[in-house]
């Protein structure tokens, strides 16, 4: 399906994760632009004026996308310019036009102040 289906432009990331300050999720978003080669498409936004930045490669198989991610935080925000990165497992829309499903990674748990496993919803959605 990757042969047929050309996903290189403009999408918009959308991620979910939990939040350090109340009881939910926060959800962050960038425009990122992707490249394909073969079955493989890098999403990648611009550093924004805080350094925040965003990396999707994503390996297609018929409907589904695996594959890694790596957000670099806003340096004067809550988490301080910290790297993180984990990995993904999506679903494509039938229309290619939004691929979504989860992702999974390590982060730092407030509470107990130790690292701790979590998990969330991811969504990539063509402009």
């Amino acid at each position: 399906m990757a042969d047929d289906v050309d996903f290189s432009g403009a999408w918009h990331c959308t991620h979910w994760y939990p939040s350090n300050n109340h009881d939910g999720d926060d959800m962050s978003e960038c425009e990122v632009v992707a490249q394909q080669k073969g079955t493989l498409v890098v999403f990648q936004s611009l550093p924004d004026e805080h350094g925040a930045y965003m990396l999707v490669r994503l390996r297609i198989d018929d409907d589904f996308a695996r594959g890694t991610w790596t957000e670099n935080t806003a340096v004067d925000g809550e988490y301080e310019g910290k790297l993180y990165s984990g990995s993904l497992e999506m679903i494509i829309d039938a229309d290619k036009r939004r691929i979504a499903g989860k992702w999974v990674g390590i982060g730092q748990d407030q509470v107990k102040n130790q690292p701790d496993v979590y998990v969330g919803r991811w969504e990539l959605t063509r402009q």
